[in-house]
C-alpha cells in the first residue's frame, strides 16, 4: 500500500475477521495457563464456599419434654480417640437445652465419607447417656455435614 493511500472498506472487514479469532485464542490460552486453587487447601480443587459457620447440635430433654442442664457434655472423635473442644461454641445452640456436638472448626479433622463421634451427657444426678453421630468433613470440604445421629437425647 503506497504511503497516503486511503484504506478501502474491505481492508477493515478483513482485519475484523482476524481480530476476533486472535482475541479468542489469547483468552483461551490464558485460561489454560492460570490454575484456580482452593483457598482452604492448595491441593484441593476450587470450591465455592459460603461464609456461614455450621454446627451440629443435639437437644437434651426429659421424657416429658422439659430441657435439663447437664453436669458434663463431651464429644469424642472415635477415629482419633480425642475429645473435640467445643468450649468456645457453647452459645451456638439455638434452642434452650441444645448442646454443640461439633462445628466447622473441626472440618479438616473429619473424613469426606464420615467419622463417628461419641457424645456423652451426664446429668446433675449423674445419669449418663451416650449417642453416636456420623459427621463428614475433610481437608477439601467447606463445612461439616451430619450423616446420622439423633436430634435429641432423652433422660
Amino acid at each position: 500500500m503506497p504511503f497516503g493511500r486511503i484504506a478501502k472498506r474491505t481492508d477493515y472487514k478483513n482485519m475484523k475477521s482476524y481480530i476476533f479469532p486472535l482475541a479468542a485464542l489469547a483468552f483461551f490460552l490464558n485460561s489454560c495457563i492460570e490454575e484456580t486453587v482452593n483457598p482452604i487447601n492448595n491441593s484441593c480443587p476450587a470450591l465455592m464456599c459460603t461464609e456461614e459457620f455450621r454446627s451440629i447440635t443435639v437437644r437434651i430433654k426429659t421424657i416429658s419434654g422439659d430441657t435439663i442442664s447437664l453436669k458434663e457434655f463431651s464429644s469424642k472423635d472415635l477415629k482419633t480417640g480425642k475429645l473435640i473442644d467445643n468450649s468456645n461454641y457453647k452459645d451456638l445452640g439455638d434452642v434452650s437445652g441444645s448442646y454443640v456436638v461439633v462445628t466447622d472448626a473441626y472440618t479438616r479433622n473429619l473424613s469426606g465419607t464420615g467419622d463417628t463421634l461419641l457424645v456423652k451427657a451426664i446429668s446433675s444426678s449423674n445419669v449418663v447417656k451416650t449417642a453416636k453421630f456420623v459427621v463428614s468433613g475433610g481437608k477439601c470440604a467447606c463445612h461439616i455435614e451430619k450423616i446420622s445421629g439423633p436430634e435429641e437425647i432423652i433422660f
